[in-house]
């Protein structure tokens, strides 16, 4: 019987397995992929505050420091300087390290380990769940979500999620960057949902992508033809990174004996798609949580949402609406979008005083 058992070993999992193991509890850590850390779904842009959160975070794994953006909007563009810089992630390396950090900690870790669902079970008076996997059954006290932004922890306890799934698609191409500065492009030929972002790795080379809730290949095809001038043709376009991305407030993201966090908990920043931060922080509550309810023995829906919902979202639930608001702004109307980069110094200064982290 484990204390706790995590559902996907990504970054946000395995931090949460190894707050919760280093307070000596029995964590299980179940990756359904066979290799931690691949294929690889994400553009790998994280603010510095990534360091706050993993202090040791090895120099190896940060490819690349970006320092401003500019947007681009049909002929108009802009550039902004962030208050802090970003750092481009290798992925794989992030999701290992962390992993590793888990194991450490004491975690149980399995992968090749598919979540299929779970039911509430008894034996001598005393509750717990019955996971069932691919590679058996799991019973566990308590059931923790990591498991992405499709995630079956949250659809067989039946929180309900935003109905804002996007496809994000991305390619490592050749060209001619500005190494630390980042480029998004907001262009209804590209997609109506979101953006085309230009990553770069160095001068050379960058992570170009796109997301759009329908036929994101087309404008990833597009993007790519324009921004290498040619170099690479959209016949030739083949995306080597793709993921889902779903953002909103959850009204409830646990439920009796089971919490969701990271993507799972759409503890995503809704106006740029980013989820590493937001997930580490949340990782934070629902340890926390956890913790408290095995020490209370109490894993009630409401003592989790007293002392998991709600303190995650007295840090989140504000920057999480105020990203929801210039989502709307941008991404409304071409007329708003084309009034937004016409403010150009006033609109400027605006941005460059917000946190990027709290977009």
């Amino acid at each position: 019987m484990y204390d706790v058992t995590v559902i996907g070993a990504g970054p946000v999992g395995s931090r949460t397995a190894e707050l919760i193991a280093r307070q000596g509890f029995k964590v299980a850590l179940l990756e359904k992929n066979a290799e931690v850390g691949l294929p690889v779904r994400c553009t790998g842009l994280i603010s510095s505050r990534l360091k706050d959160i993993v202090s040791d975070l090895p120099s190896n794994a940060i490819l690349n420091r970006i320092d401003s953006a500019r947007f681009f909007a049909t002929s108009k563009n802009f550039e902004l300087r962030s208050k802090r810089p970003f750092y481009v992630v290798d992925r794989e390396k992030l999701d290992k390290f962390l992993f590793l950090r888990a194991r450490q900690a004491g975690a149980s870790a399995d992968t090749g380990m598919l979540f299929k669902d779970f039911e509430i079970s008894s034996n001598d008076d005393e509750e717990f769940l019955t996971l069932h996997t691919s590679k058996g059954k799991v019973q566990t006290k308590l059931l923790v979500g990591a498991d992405g932004p499709v995630s079956t922890v949250a659809e067989k306890a039946g929180l309900e999620r935003p109905a804002n799934m996007m496809t994000g698609l991305q390619m490592t191409v050749p060209g001619e960057y500005e190494a630390s500065t980042a480029e998004l492009i907001f262009s209804k030929e590209l997609t109506p949902d979101f953006f085309g972002w230009v990553v770069p790795l160095s001068d050379k080379q960058a992570r170009v992508g796109v997301a759009a809730r329908q036929n994101a290949l087309a404008g990833l095809r597009t993007l790519v033809e324009k921004r290498t001038s040619g170099l690479v043709k959209a016949a030739d376009v083949k995306p080597d990174v793709a993921g889902k991305i779903n953002f909103g407030l959850m009204q409830r993201t646990s439920a009796e004996r089971v919490m969701v966090v990271g993507d799972a908990a759409c503890q995503v920043k809704p106006f740029s798609g980013g989820g590493v931060v937001y997930g580490l922080l949340g990782a934070g509550y629902a340890a926390n949580a956890a913790v408290k309810a095995l020490k209370s023995d109490d894993f009630s829906a409401a003592f989790l949402k007293d002392e998991y919902d709600d303190k995650w979202k007295e840090h989140l639930a504000s920057p999480i609406k105020r990203g929801l608001l210039y989502r709307k702004i941008l991404l409304g109307s071409d007329r708003r979008m084309n009034l937004m980069f016409r403010l150009g110094g006033a609109g400027k200064s605006m941005l460059e005083g917000f946190d990027a982290d709290l977009l």
